[in-house]
């Protein structure tokens, strides 16, 4: 009951544009987020130079996880968001 008349006060919107309607990130906005280029490396997910064996990072610094993966690349719509999330609690 609270939070239907807290949603009414304060509709959810889109923690990038500002969107009415969308709780976290519109349509337009997970549309507009790049995924990480292949080819990746299986334990980090950082991008690997297709002419290279293995991971340079992992090869110097091994990781204490066995996989990682990123929704997409920590620039523009994604990283707004992020920091939507860290530095403002999610709201914009």
């Amino acid at each position: 009951m609270l939070s239907a008349f807290l949603s009414l006060l304060y509709p959810p919107r889109c923690l990038v544009c500002r969107a009415l309607g969308a709780s976290g990130l519109c349509a337009t906005c997970l549309g507009l987020i790049v995924p990480v280029a292949a080819p990746g490396c299986p334990t980090c997910g950082q991008t690997v130079p297709a002419d290279t064996s293995g991971c340079p990072h992992c090869r110097l610094h091994r990781p204490a996880y066995d996989r990682a993966r990123a929704l997409g690349a920590y620039e523009g719509v994604l990283r707004l968001a992020i920091h939507q999330f860290k530095y403002n609690r999610g709201i914009a």
